[in-house]
């Protein structure tokens, strides 16, 4: 392809029209999901997927979508987070399991905030997933593979539950993470009643130690954390409260907000070993 400016000229390697791929085609009726529902649920759960490209069923989100709803799972080994948002849909009578790569997922995020109708057309083969907003159609394949047994993970029964206020839970973590060790991002926390007290300490940086209102009446007991994964929990949450439900310091800790209009999102997090 030659192209010419004025005194510029230049030319550019091309490969023939016919060897560009098949764009898929699907015949059946797309399923209408609502648009602003799925940019949120993406938003909330895109941040724990693994980085690492050999754990390949675990490099996007397993969407389940049924006639009362559709859920959204990620998860990278170390934590997991599901978010389900119930609503009525139609053209469906059965339940549909999907494992979208994650550069589909920030696509379809991106189409579903530009959607001018409020609705994204979502349908599905064996191999390819379709998603069309407004007059532009998103087509992927789809990741194979088993996705973990997510409901296997998070815990049904707990010892301690902690109420915080979220903002305050926010910054106060901020604060104690500085002084983090760099590669673990540890920040111990120590909760007894009426308070909840957070340390970090490095060779590198010195230590932290900062202390928030907590309402919890249990036994006192500390727990280690990876501080930057419960950052990602947080930013952006959208409750004014935060639920943390625990049982002991080996084991995984379930992070909550106590209210999340129109969504249910549970957010599970492996513990740092002492």
């Amino acid at each position: 392809m030659e192209v010419l400016c004025q005194r510029s000229r230049f030319k550019v390697s091309s490969l023939a029209r016919e060897s560009f791929p098949d764009v898929p085609e699907f015949e059946q009726e797309s399923i209408s999901l609502p648009a602003k529902a799925l940019a949120f649920m993406i938003s909330r759960c895109i941040y724990a997927i693994t980085q690492e490209e050999s754990r390949y069923t675990l490099n996007g989100a397993l969407m389940i979508v049924n006639p009362a709803g559709i859920s959204f799972v990620t998860t990278d080994g170390h934590r997991l987070v599901l978010v389900e948002h119930d609503v009525a849909l139609e053209g469906i009578e059965e339940e549909v399991r999907v494992l979208i790569p994650k550069k589909t997922l920030v696509e379809l995020s991106r189409l579903s905030q530009d959607s001018e109708s409020g609705s994204v057309g979502f349908a599905h083969t064996e191999n390819h997933i379709f998603f069309n907003v407004n007059d532009r159609k998103l087509v992927s394949r789809v990741l194979t593979g088993q996705f973990p047994n997510y409901e296997m993970v998070i815990p049904k029964d707990y010892v301690h539950e902690v109420f915080l206020n979220a903002r305050d839970f926010d910054g106060c973590l901020k604060r104690t993470s500085v002084m983090a060790d760099e590669e673990s991002k540890a920040v111990l926390f120590k909760v007894e009643e009426g308070q909840l007290e957070m340390t970090a300490d490095s060779s590198d940086f010195g230590e932290a130690n900062d202390s928030i209102a907590a309402e919890y009446a249990g036994e006192p007991f500390k727990i280690g954390f990876n501080s930057q994964y419960i950052l990602d929990f947080l930013t952006g949450l959208g409750s004014e409260r935060v639920i943390l439900r625990l049982n002991d310091e080996k084991k995984q800790g379930l992070f909550l907000p106590e209210k999340l209009e129109g969504f249910r999102l549970q957010y599970v997090v492996m513990p740092l070993k002492n």
